[in-house]
């Protein structure tokens, strides 16, 4: 996979907190090779734009929404949800061209994601307990981490790291399979140093995003979407969302013990990310000497490998 293809799979990426964007409000966010921003409708409704108006190129995270509409900060250009130009005060008409690039937009887990192509080509990531239960949740902006997301990615499925840097021991080796809609399956068993047991089914949704759901030993189901978005300066920026169903099996917990859950949940998580980080933002990654236990790892490069590329908004977002 050559450096100048990584950026650009055709997948959903986060690019804001869903918290961080109030009705009637933009926000401007790095994306891929350039910039959008995310704009909140008083409705609620969200939309992903590329972040510069046609005209000369203003960054639109500091319009003003006006009746409806997008106004550029500098010449008042107007644009719609659709991105294209609605009114250009100082002319009689529209360029036909005076439109912005609209990226595919859905609020989950916490999180605003935009898809990397014309249209969706498989949803953003769910659970199953999400649709019969509430879930307690919390997503966070974890930083920026310098090498490309889907390195990182790999890490899930690197089990000599698991044993070696975060001393689990494997107690079920993953099972992996590609299912029909073109999502890695796998799942693994663990017993973590103070967590206990932990049984782990999984997806990758694209090279980009991991949903884990987390049976823990406790007895408490736990849901983990991680995923990253390339950015203009290399790296990725990493958007994590946790979250505990109220409901398992016919058991119900209560909002309290579901938090006490979460909380435990994110100490996990936060000792294992702070465990790999260092070794991330400073290794210089190589396939080229992998070994026989490395070949669950190496399923996931070749699924990131072959996974769609594109970036169909690049000349609008740059």
């Amino acid at each position: 996979m050559g450096s100048n293809t990584e950026l650009f799979h055709r997948t959903w990426y986060p690019i804001a907190l869903a918290d961080s964007v109030a009705p009637n409000s933009i926000v401007g966010a790095n994306f891929l090779t350039g910039r959008v921003v995310v704009w909140r409708k008083e409705d609620g409704e969200i939309y992903v734009l590329s972040a510069y108006c046609r005209h000369m190129g203003a960054d639109l995270s500091l319009a003003e929404p006006m009746d409806g509409k997008l106004r550029c900060p500098f010449h008042h250009w107007s644009y719609d949800e659709a991105g294209q130009c609605a009114d250009i005060p100082c002319a009689n008409s529209v360029p036909g061209s005076a439109n912005l690039f609209q990226y595919p937009a859905e609020e989950n887990h916490g999180l605003i994601w935009g898809f990397s192509g014309e249209s969706p080509e498989f949803p953003v990531t769910t659970f199953a307990d999400e649709e019969s239960t509430e879930v307690i949740s919390e997503a966070r902006y974890m930083g920026h981490i310098k090498c490309p997301v889907w390195i990182l990615k790999l890490n899930t499925l690197d089990i000599q790291h698991t044993r070696a840097l975060h001393n689990q021991d494997i107690i079920q080796y993953p099972n992996i399979e590609i299912n029909d809609n073109g999502v890695m399956d796998f799942d693994y068993v663990v017993r973590d140093k103070k967590a206990g047991l932990i049984n782990a089914t999984g997806n990758y949704f694209g090279p980009n995003c991991i949903a884990l759901s987390l049976m823990m030993e406790s007895g408490a189901l736990s849901f983990v979407v991680s995923a990253g978005t390339p950015t203009p300066e290399g790296g990725h920026d990493l958007f994590v969302s946790l979250g505990i169903p109220l409901t398992v099996n016919g058991k119900t917990m209560t909002r309290d013990e579901a938090s006490a859950h979460l909380s435990s949940l994110w100490d996990l998580y936060l000792r294992l990310f702070d465990e790999d980080l260092e070794n991330i933002n400073s290794m210089r990654f190589k396939l080229d000497r992998l070994i026989s236990e490395d070949k669950y790892m190496k399923r996931v490069y070749d699924y990131a490998k072959a996974f769609p590329i594109g970036n169909p908004g690049s000349a609008f977002i740059s």
